[in-house]
């Protein structure tokens, strides 16, 4: 896999990730468990009075047991009491069934609170005879990304390859452009953009990648507005973004958050094709670079 696919198909996992919660993101593991594994991985659900067993996979080769957990917000008193009585009922099963436990969570940087950590620690010495471990960002990951590219496309879409990004026309970008221009909300002042600026704003190294590729073609959007007729267009533009980023600031959104924010506002309602993708990622580079969307690092005094 070449590396422009691989950060292009980073990116859509991270923000599919971002946006999964509860029984969503039991699907989305589910569904690249079920492409990894094919025959052999099986997503459980709920049966009646019966209930799932504490169990929302399990993969028999490896008897592998899996239990998800993936609040909106992971609170310590509710999460200990998941953890403790998911693993409790799963037990009776461990004989007949499963040697390794897993604790799959939607931690957005794949990392646990200690005091998670620790429990877990508990949980090891205790039953020793288990394997027991975790399954976070990364390790569904490194699952997804080991797909064969037609499943991953299966799972997030058409692929946009570098030849389709830098193939773009000024009619590719257009469409993109006019959307936006008409949702100006208030006027921006452009800020001189500081070479830190990427690492300053700690977007995931996913998303940080594919924003890089973007900015190869930042200089083709800006030779499109500074050419064209309505002197506005390029004013309108960084207006209604930097409004939307804003906007998605105040709603204490992290980083990556904000970028598919501004990912969808962009696209609007164009169907997800891949020249459209290519268009909005060369888009939202060359904002990046003007300054109009996320934050420069203070200026340090001398």
């Amino acid at each position: 896999m070449e590396q422009f696919t691989r950060d292009y198909f980073g990116m859509k996992f991270r923000l599919r990730f971002l946006d999964s919660y509860g029984d969503n993101f039991q699907i989305f593991f589910g569904s690249i468990m079920n492409l990894r594994y094919p025959g052999d991985f099986t997503q459980t659900r709920p049966w009646g009075s019966m209930g799932d067993y504490k169990c929302d996979g399990y993969l028999p080769s490896r008897r592998n047991y899996y239990q998800c957990y993936a609040p909106f917000n992971m609170s310590m008193s509710d999460t200990l009491a998941k953890l403790k009585d998911d693993f409790a009922g799963a037990l009776p099963f461990q004989h007949q069934y499963f040697d390794r436990w897993f604790f799959v969570h939607n931690s957005h940087d794949g990392r646990l609170p200690t005091w998670l950590s620790f429990e877990l620690q508990k949980l090891r010495n205790e039953h020793q005879h288990l394997t027991i471990g975790t399954i976070g960002y990364y390790e569904l990951l490194e699952e997804a990304l080991s797909l064969d590219i037609m499943y991953l496309v299966d799972l997030f879409g058409p692929l946009l390859t570098l030849q389709d990004f830098l193939s773009l026309e000024f009619k590719d970008i257009i469409p993109v452009l006019n959307h936006v221009s008409s949702l100006t909300i208030e006027d921006s002042d452009p800020v001189p953009v500081s070479p830190q600026k990427l690492q300053f704003n700690r977007l995931s190294d996913d998303v940080k990648e594919y924003l890089k590729h973007g900015m190869v073609k930042a200089n083709f959007v800006k030779e499109y507005l500074d050419a064209n007729p309505d002197k506005l267009l390029s004013s309108k533009v960084t207006a209604a973004f930097h409004s939307q980023y804003n906007l998605l600031k105040q709603q204490q959104l992290d980083p990556d958050g904000i970028f598919y924010g501004l990912r969808l506002f962009a696209q609007g309602q164009f169907t997800q094709e891949p020249k459209m993708e290519g268009a909005v990622l060369a888009v939202l580079a060359y904002l990046f670079e003007e300054c109009d969307i996320f934050e420069n690092p203070p200026i340090l005094a001398i």
